[in-house]
């Protein structure tokens, strides 16, 4: 029993010899050499780099449009910092309709950067605005990427809104709703509270101005310093609004003018009737002391409101040119002149009968004649210049 009892153990202190050539076989793990080490970690900075890349590519450069401070324009962004979807924007921003059109189909992949972003979070909007936007179920699902025709260029712009419309900078003129960049409404006193224009209640949908009309009409951008901490002044305190009063008069003074060459006689007379009063009490005023009144309406202010009306300030000045003098009286003015140089005429009969180039007849002409030619045909080309240019921005 206990030779039996040894054999079994021997028995199983023994193995397969297949399995022992297996483990000769076997190779113990190499340790890792530095070399090894490096390539390794090489590995991941690459790894996160590419992460890093496939989300920046995800967005295209910062659409948004804003004031340069070292080109002095109106210009897009183009930043690659930190890029978001301008879907995450909370207020109106005028964006790069060119880059819109190529992204119609798929406007969230239009970019923000990360200092537009926060600007526009943390400094144009306050947290009622926000609160109220998520009151009344506003999401960034919800932001507009919308072509609008602007009130005073007539061009066509594109915005970013979220909810059609910003409700802190959505103002009123005569009941109608206007909306600018919100970034102009910063420290721009473009509007005041006033009987004209006030603080919109009704969400009807707005007009649009673009960036450059907002600026050209009396408005100014927020100019950021680049410092942290560091205020550059406002438009205000530079005196930007010092001719406010003067331009504004300048304004009405043109749309009068548009009033009384138009046909409409109703209009003419109305007009007429409120000016009269208004005159006849600028004696009584500089005798009376001075009352307490509302703040005047800023020139911006001013301005939207004639473009608003029929008809508007622009197509009034169109109109001018055309009426400023009657074409009997201009062709009556024209021959006296033509008959004064006759003197000019004479001298150069010989070259007008038989002349060397084309160049020595035009200059034998007379002045008067030649001017009024290069005026007339020169206009004729620059309108139809301006109209081809315009139909070449649309079909873009």
């Amino acid at each position: 029993m206990e030779e039996a009892g040894v054999n079994e153990d021997e028995q199983d202190s023994e193995e397969p010899l297949s399995t022992l050539k297996t483990q000769e076989n076997v190779i113990p793990p190499a340790k890792a050499t530095t070399l090894d080490r490096i390539e390794e970690d090489s590995i991941i900075p690459s790894a996160k780099e590419a992460d890093k890349q496939s989300k920046k590519n995800a967005y295209t450069q910062c659409v948004l449009l804003d004031y340069n401070r070292s080109t002095g324009k109106v210009q897009r962004c183009n930043s690659e910092n930190k890029l978001q979807s301008v879907n995450q924007m909370y207020g109106t921003w005028e964006i790069d309709h060119m880059e819109t059109q190529a992204y119609q189909h798929k406007p969230q992949c239009l970019g923000v950067c990360h200092w537009h972003f926060m600007w526009d979070h943390q400094q144009l909007h306050t947290d009622r605005s926000k609160t109220q936007q998520k009151r009344e179920g506003v999401q960034p699902q919800n932001s507009n990427v919308v072509t609008r025709e602007c009130l005073f260029c007539k061009r066509k712009k594109t915005f970013v809104s979220r909810g059609g419309m910003c409700p802190q900078h959505l103002w009123c003129i005569q009941g109608k709703n206007i909306q600018v960049p919100c970034t102009g409404l910063k420290a721009c006193t473009a509007f005041t509270k006033n009987g004209i224009a006030n603080p919109a209640t009704i969400r009807t949908a707005p007009h649009f101005v673009c960036t450059n009309c907002f600026q050209d009409h009396g408005g100014h951008l927020f100019i950021r310093s680049g410092k942290s901490g560091v205020t550059l002044p406002d438009c205000t305190q530079e005196g930007l609004h010092e001719m406010d009063t003067t331009r504004s008069l300048e304004a009405v003074g043109k749309w009068i003018l548009t009033v009384a060459s138009t046909e409409n006689a109703t209009l003419k007379k109305q007009v007429l009737e409120s000016l009269i009063p208004a005159i006849h009490q600028t004696d009584e005023a500089a005798e009376a002391p001075p009352a307490v009144t509302e703040p005047l309406p800023s020139l911006f202010t001013v301005m939207a409101l004639l473009q608003l009306k029929d008809p508007p300030l622009e197509d009034g000045r169109k109109l001018l040119q055309y009426k400023m003098q009657a074409p009997k009286e201009q062709g009556a003015m024209l021959g006296s002149a033509i008959l004064a140089s006759g003197n000019e005429i004479k001298q150069h009969k010989q070259i007008l009968e038989n002349p060397e180039s084309l160049q020595s007849y035009h200059d034998a002409f007379p002045c008067i004649l030649r001017d009024f030619f290069y005026a007339m045909v020169n206009t004729i080309l620059e309108q139809k210049f301006k109209v081809a240019e315009k139909k070449s921005r649309q079909e873009d």
